[in-house]
């Protein structure tokens, strides 16, 4: 007989992460602890921390403790296969941004990789918004679309600019987002459309409504259609995790090329739950492959400070 009195309480978060997953299809995936670290080395753009912890094996080899479940999963791909739909629970090894020593931190994990269709790509979505339903009952959704402030920034031709725009958007600071635009001289329609993106934050229906009244509707309708059909598709499955639009959590293009979201509950000071659309790696494996995954930092629970 299954007692929760027997197990941490991250361990019992875990289990019932699991139990949801399986309801919705996805299978277990259990990965080696050791990579080699020229792997790692090769894809450090995508990696959330470029530190790696690293060791020579026996034969001289430079082996990394995991610092990635997604990269790993990618590596060993079968690209025979049609559709993978995998959640894991595993320890990665990373110190964190700022300063500190490295830590071995529990991660739990989504991934739906192969030949998708929208509706693989939104019930990744949903599942994540369900998810938060196990740690609170007030979780909220932040979702941004990376790939329309791309569209944005070339349309208006700031892309040399990625970097620090992206940076005021990381920051919600619409100083910052003015000062580097004023100093390179931004068309002001343009500067209006920024502005107004890096300000939104509205339940998503109404941000789509938002975004259309911003937006040239004919460079950005993919995108707007995009999003509505999600949003029709939450309504669809009951959801009660509140979901929103917000531009101000791009992960960086490199990685996320389409959705990116984020999972905040109340007395954490910062996202337990990362994820989003990163097909442009995954096609390094397989060109026709479509891929969308997501984590959950369950050290964070309990945990007031940032990862």
């Amino acid at each position: 007989m299954f007692k929760k009195e027997l197990f941490t309480h991250k361990e019992v978060l875990s289990f019932e992460l699991r139990a949801l997953c399986s309801s919705q299809g996805y299978s277990l995936y259990k990965m080696n602890a050791f990579e080699p670290y020229s792997f790692y080395l090769e894809n450090i753009d995508f990696l959330s921390s470029k530190n790696i912890l690293y060791f020579t094996d026996r034969d001289g080899t430079l082996m990394a403790l995991k610092p990635d479940i997604t990269l790993s999963i990618i590596k060993n791909l079968d690209t025979a296969k049609e559709k993978h739909k995998l959640y894991y629970s595993e320890n990665v090894y990373r110190a964190p941004k700022t300063s500190g020593n490295f830590r071995e931190i529990l991660q739990f994990g989504v991934e739906v990789i192969g030949r998708l269709s929208d509706e693989d790509l939104f019930n990744l979505i949903f599942l994540a918004a369900k998810s938060l339903l196990v740690f609170d009952d007030m979780p909220v959704l932040l979702v941004s679309d990376n790939s329309m402030i791309q569209k944005m920034m070339e349309k208006a031709g700031l892309s040399k600019l990625n970097d620090r725009i992206l940076n005021a958007f990381q920051n919600k600071s619409l100083m910052l987002l003015k000062e580097v635009l004023t100093d390179n001289h931004a068309d002001q329609k343009d500067q209006d459309i920024l502005a107004s993106l890096l300000s939104l934050h509205l339940p998503l229906d109404r941000g789509i409504e938002k975004l259309e009244k911003i937006l040239d509707g004919e460079t950005f309708r993919e995108n707007i259609e995009y999003l509505k059909d999600l949003n029709q598709y939450l309504k669809n499955q009951d959801l009660n995790t509140q979901v929103f639009l917000d531009f101000s959590i791009p992960e960086g293009l490199k990685y996320y090329d389409r959705l990116s979201f984020v999972g905040v509950i109340p007395g954490v000071s910062s996202a337990i739950l990362r994820g989003g659309e990163y097909s442009n790696l995954v096609k390094t494996k397989e060109k026709s492959y479509l891929a969308s995954g997501f984590a959950i930092y369950l050290e964070k629970i309990g945990d007031q400070g940032r990862l």
